[in-house]
């Protein structure tokens, strides 16, 4: 992606991005998002999504000596914030690879909730929507041109890539549907 497009996400979503001053053993956010700028509007929408789901807050219950009627045994915990570790394409289609980052407090969460109630899955159903939020926007790019935005399909010549008709033709200066076509009409000949 340009430097210019990734710096307006960066500006936008910058806990998304903290990863990119990690070294590479750590985050391979250094790289910057390693596709081309067709998919920034997939790829911005889905980074504005996962913002807004990092503000979920979970309901657990609390310890019986805990209780008041102000909190009526319960209490919100806030979903753990997530940073990208590498976001690239892969097989014409946009990979993106992130981490939880924690929650700074968690032991001390922990005393208070009641030994009863099940933590081992708390947030799993919003590892779920992260990752079909990251599944969907996988799909979306495969159905779009990285180079110009414009509807497009997964082309195969060696190399996977997403294009649009226009651009495949302007990369390799032929319409691959045409000589598949062409092929299968042969092919159908015999």
């Amino acid at each position: 992606m340009s430097p210019e497009l990734e710096h307006k996400l960066i500006e936008k979503y910058p806990d998304l991005f903290k990863g990119r001053h990690k070294p590479i053993t750590e985050s391979l956010m250094a790289f910057g998002a390693e596709f081309q700028d067709g998919w920034y509007k997939i790829f911005d929408d889905l980074c504005e999504y996962l913002t807004h789901l990092s503000g979920h807050e979970k309901l657990v219950k609390l310890k019986p000596e805990l209780v008041t009627k102000k909190n009526h045994g319960y209490m919100y915990v806030k979903c753990p914030t997530i940073s990208f570790t590498q976001v690239k394409e892969k097989y014409g289609t946009m990979r993106v690879y992130w981490m939880g980052d924690g929650i700074d407090n968690w032991d001390e969460i922990e005393s208070k909730i009641d030994p009863s109630f099940n933590t081992e899955n708390l947030f799993s159903d919003y590892y779920d929507r992260i990752e079909n939020a990251i599944d969907y926007a996988g799909f979306l790019s495969g159905k779009t041109c990285e180079v110009c935005s414009e509807p497009g399909k997964v082309y195969t010549n060696g190399w996977c890539m997403s294009r649009c008709k226009k651009c495949i033709v302007e990369h390799y200066g032929f319409d691959p549907d045409e000589d598949l076509k062409e092929e299968n009409e042969e092919i159908t000949k015999l």
